[in-house]
């Protein structure tokens, strides 16, 4: 890429450090060509280009502080995902609850993925920065009650809070980039935020565990508190003023609460509260026949079916999820692809310490740097991947490439045992990172690249709530095969004096402390069957993620090519 094409950050020229660039609406020129061409059933169109906008630019010190606002926030929030990981165990050992231990991950993923859709509502209509701003006070908010919380019941209220403003914060930086970043240079830019979250997870495992090992769990939630008051200081310097596209829409009450689709964020979120409690409880605390497990799935089912004709019986542009865009072949199956790779990610992400900590035997900072791979590895994926994407102009290689290497790592890392050794757990992490982060952050330039600058905030709210959705489901799913699994091998291996169900109730390291040293080699091992069947519902997700790519279109990013094509009717629809 040569110095020509890069965004001037300096010498542009700009009217009050702002310069707008009106351009065609490829989108309207596209419609306009569907049109069929006499009986033959085809239609010409421009090739699938960028849809344009007006766009708004900004240069020199008032983008980088854009910039910059933005990683500071993702940063903060991407901390949290993962700083509480290799401190589970710790966290478990001192509430003695081994059953939560899916709960203080998943909880935060649940809210994060259940508020997605309705923030994609809030920067659509109300001013981008008040929505930003407000989402990072209630994550701040969620870490002061994880930090001081007495029991952990409370621990997980504050990490559901966390996760309600953490929805707002990513997708919100997406959605200002958009507003702000020429379209070739949004790929990059989205990198650069993804790249932060990819250093922030590399931090976070070993800061977690220096914290849970040299001070207190309760730092990993009260260190979110300075950070997020150096973002909130450099965003209300930097976010003042934003394209016209982002002061939001001057709307009457009514309408602004019709605009909101109340019903339908309420019957969603509702839903899936119900299904992702359903999959915590079923098969560990409670059978999956019983009463509390059924009703939990039947309201699922009911709630569900209400959101869906609920968006489809109103106007599409009060709908939390418009059917145009659920109907958008390439956000269809991008979704399906963000929801595998979230799913199958995220269950090593918090699987991965349990085996390194109990299998192993290593404390939590030594955890962390065991499995730095995996999140440096990705990191490092993300990046190049979004090079690769600017500089080509084609992000499609990268899904195919990540659809075929993910499967190939989360096998081999089923096969992790007692006796593995570095090379291994080193290297099956190595391949599955790398698939991983070449994947991670493209179903989101899937959505920059697919629908116009006024529904990008929409189409980025959907692919991350497919995304954190796979994870928020999955994790459950893992946990109650894991933990099924785990009282199964306990109860063959006989272990006299001990009831394979008081496991679940500790601590995941302390079972150590309460039977004999030579029944703990045969606890490990069951441990060890338990992670095994955990890691096996990545394995389906990474295979089933190859259904993404198959049904996506390739599109350009080149702002150049223009050439005219045939296309058969519907052929941007699902």
């Amino acid at each position: 890429m040569t110095s020509s094409e890069a965004p001037a950050l300096g010498n542009a020229p700009h009217v009050d450090d702002e310069l707008f660039i009106n351009d065609v609406n490829l989108r309207d020129a596209r419609d306009g060509q569907r049109k069929d061409n006499g009986g033959g059933g085809e239609r010409l169109r421009l090739e699938e280009e960028l849809p344009s906008e007006n766009e708004f630019r900004t240069t020199g010190l008032r983008l980088f502080l854009i910039l910059s606002s933005l990683l500071v926030s993702v940063f903060c929030q991407a901390l949290d995902d993962t700083i509480i990981a290799t401190a589970i165990p710790p966290i478990t050992d001192h509430f003695r609850r081994l059953s939560h231990v899916g709960w203080y991950g998943s909880v935060y993923l649940l809210t994060n993925c259940a508020f997605q859709l309705f923030y994609g509502k809030l920067y659509k209509i109300f001013p981008l920065r008040w929505v930003f701003m407000s989402a990072l006070f209630i994550f701040e908010l969620g870490s002061l009650v994880a930090a001081i919380a007495p029991k952990s019941e409370t621990l997980v209220t504050g990490r559901a809070v966390a996760g309600i403003g953490a929805a707002g914060i990513t997708s919100g930086a997406m959605t200002i980039m958009a507003h702000t970043a020429p379209v070739r240079w949004r790929p990059t830019f989205t990198s650069m935020i993804g790249a932060v979250y990819g250093v922030a997870s590399v931090v976070g495992p070993l800061l977690g565990g220096v914290l849970a090992e040299k001070a207190s769990w309760r730092w990993i939630f009260y260190l979110n508190l300075p950070l997020g008051g150096a973002s909130a200081f450099i965003l209300s310097l930097s976010l003042k003023r934003l394209p016209p596209s982002a002061a939001g829409q001057i709307l009457p009450v009514a309408m602004t609460i019709k605009r909101l689709d109340l019903v339908g964020t309420f019957t969603f979120i509702a839903s899936i509260a119900c299904l992702l409690t359903a999959l915590q409880y079923g098969g560990t605390t409670t059978p999956w026949s019983s009463g509390l497990v059924v009703a939990l799935l039947t309201i699922f089912a009911i709630l569900l079916a209400t959101f869906i004709l609920a968006q489809i019986l109103q106007k599409d542009e009060n709908a939390t999820i418009p059917t145009h865009i659920a109907k958008n072949r390439n956000m269809a199956f991008g979704a399906i692809f963000a929801i595998c790779q979230g799913g199958a990610f995220n269950i090593f992400i918090f699987y991965l310490p349990l085996y390194f900590q109990v299998i192993k035997g290593a404390n939590p900072i030594r955890s962390g740097i065991n499995y730095l791979p995996l999140i440096l590895v990705n990191t490092i994926g993300i990046i190049i991947s979004g090079l690769l994407t600017t500089k080509l102009g084609y992000y499609m290689p990268w899904i195919w490439f990540s659809s075929m290497t993910m499967p190939i790592g989360a096998g081999l890392l089923t096969t992790l045992t007692v006796d593995s050794n570095p090379s291994q757990w080193v290297g099956y992490q190595l391949i599955f990172a790398i698939g991983s982060g070449f994947g991670l952050q493209q179903p989101f330039v899937t959505a920059q690249t697919s629908l116009p600058l006024e529904e990008v905030s929409t189409g980025m709210a959907i692919m991350l709530f497919s995304q954190l959705g796979g994870g928020a489901i999955f994790v459950p799913v893992a946990q109650s095969v894991f933990l099924s699994e785990l009282v199964t091998s306990v109860g063959r291996a006989g272990i006299p004096g001990l009831d394979p169900h008081q496991l679940i109730t500790l601590g995941a390291t302390q079972f150590k402390q309460i039977i004999p040293p030579a029944d703990i080699p045969r606890v490990v091992l069951a441990y060890n069957s338990g992670l095994q069947k955990a890691y096996k519902v990545a394995l389906i997700l990474a295979c089933v993620s190859i259904i993404g790519p198959l049904g996506m279109k390739w599109v350009s990013l080149k702002p150049a090519a223009h050439k005219k094509a045939p296309i058969t009717a519907n052929e941007d629809k699902v």
